[in-house]
C-alpha cells in the first residue's frame, strides 16, 4: 500500500534567500519542454549583484550563484508559482512568486513553506517559467477526508490553514468529505473510482488512515490497492505518521501536494471465519 512521504535527503539551503528576495532578469535562455530543461538566466538583485539561475538536470535542483553564495533549491521542493498582479515600483518588469518548502538543516523530516519572488523583463519570460513549474506538478484528483470528531479533534483547522493553502499553491484540484459516523472513510473508499482520484488523504487520527487503508483493500478494482494514502496527523498518537516522518501539518500538506509516496507494509489479521482487519500502524 504506498503511503505518502519522502526520504531522508537533507536539502542544502543559504539565508541568502530569506523568506522574501527579489531578483531582476536581464537575459534568459529557456527551453519549457521536456523535463525543465532551461539553461541558464542572469539575473540581478535589488542590490545589484549578479545572480546566475541555471538547472542541473541531473541533479535536478535550481541553483542561484551570486559570487561565493550559492543556494540550491531542489525542483522537488517546489510546489508552485504564482504571478505577482501588483504593479513594479518602477513599472518595468514582471514577477514571480515561486514557493518551495526546503527541508530544516538540523531536522531534515520538518519543511517550512517560504518564497522566493522573481522579476523579469517580459511577460513571454515570466509565462515560461511558470508553465515550467505548473508542468512538474502530477495531474489527477485527490479526495479529502476530514474526521473533525478524532483525536484531538483539529481536522478542520489543519485543513484550512495548512492542507487547503498548500494545494492551492501547487494547483492542486480535490475533493473534499467531511466523515458523519465511524467506517465512513471506509465504506467511501471501498467503492472509490480509481479513474478518478490519484491519491486519498485523511486528516485525523491512526484510526482515521485505517480506515481509509481497509476500504481500499476491500475495492472490487484491484487497481484501489495502489491508490496512495496520506495523513495529516490529528489525532492523540499520530503512530503512523511519526514511524512515517510526517507528523509535521507542513510536511504533510508538502508531500500531499506533491503526490510523494513510498511503500507501506500492511498486516492482515485472520482466523477461523475470514479476515478481522488491515493493519498499517505497527507496521
Amino acid at each position: 500500500m504506498p503511503f505518502f512521504g519522502g526520504g531522508s535527503r537533507l536539502g542544502v539551503f543559504s539565508s541568502v534567500l530569506g523568506k522574501h528576495t527579489t531578483y531582476r532578469s536581464e537575459r534568459t535562455k529557456f527551453d519549457a519542454t521536456g523535463d525543465f530543461s532551461f539553461t541558464e538566466c542572469r539575473l540581478l538583485n535589488k542590490r545589484g549583484l549578479l545572480v546566475q539561475i541555471k538547472v542541473d538536470v541531473f541533479a535536478k535542483e535550481l541553483i542561484l550563484a551570486a559570487g561565493q553564495h550559492r543556494v540550491y533549491v531542489p525542483l522537488f521542493d517546489v510546489v508552485g508559482a504564482e504571478a505577482v498582479v501588483e504593479e513594479d515600483v518602477k513599472g518595468d518588469s514582471y514577477r514571480l512568486d515561486v514557493w518551495f518548502c526546503p527541508q530544516q538543516y538540523l531536522k531534515p523530516s520538518v519543511r517550512v513553506l517560504k518564497r522566493m519572488r522573481l522579476a523579469f523583463n517580459s511577460e513571454e519570460d515570466r509565462s515560461e517559467w511558470y508553465e515550467a513549474l505548473r508542468a512538474r506538478q502530477p495531474a489527477g484528483k485527490v479526495l479529502v477526508f476530514v474526521n473533525p470528531y478524532g483525536g484531538k479533534r483539529i481536522a478542520r483547522e489543519l485543513f484550512h490553514k495548512n492542507l487547503k493553502p498548500m494545494f492551492a499553491i501547487a494547483d492542486v484540484d480535490y475533493d473534499k468529505i467531511e466523515t458523519t459516523h465511524r467506517m465512513h472513510i471506509q465504506e467511501e473508499c471501498e467503492s472509490l473510482n480509481v479513474d478518478r482520484y490519484r491519491m486519498v488523504v485523511a486528516i485525523g487520527g491512526d484510526g482515521t488512515v485505517d480506515e481509509a487503508i481497509n476500504g481500499l483493500s476491500r475495492n472490487p478494482d484491484p487497481r484501489a490497492r495502489f491508490v496512495p494514502v496520506g495523513q495529516l496527523p490529528g489525532g492523540t498518537a499520530n503512530a503512523l505518521a511519526e514511524v512515517r516522518g510526517v507528523d509535521n501539518p507542513v510536511t504533510a500538506s508538502f508531500y500531499a501536494a506533491k503526490g510523494s509516496y513510498r511503500p507501506l507494509d500492511v498486516m492482515k489479521v485472520a482466523n477461523e471465519t475470514g479476515t478481522i482487519d488491515l493493519i498499517a500502524t505497527c507496521m
